[in-house]
């Protein structure tokens, strides 16, 4: 959890299907460790805490999921 950052970027004007409507995009990045089950078993906190936190439903979101090779993401004046 030393290298989790989380961005929220307020009242941003968004559709979600034609409708004013709680929507969500998010981009999940990280160095290694995704896979199905994984993927699933974030995807399902994340919708907990979008319905609770932003009344945001399970099917107005969209999660990509970006495995990253240590290689490409800058840290610190080097890469990981």
């Amino acid at each position: 959890t030393r290298y989790v950052t989380v961005s929220l970027v307020p009242n941003q004007c968004m559709l979600w299907g034609g409708e004013d409507v709680p929507c969500a995009q998010i981009l999940l990045m990280s160095l290694g460790g995704l896979d199905t089950e994984t993927n699933c078993h974030i995807s399902e906190k994340i919708q907990e805490l979008l319905a609770k936190h932003f009344k945001i439903a399970s099917n107005h979101y969209y999660i990509q999921f970006c495995d990253c090779e240590g290689h490409m993401i800058g840290y610190d004046g080097m890469t990981f």
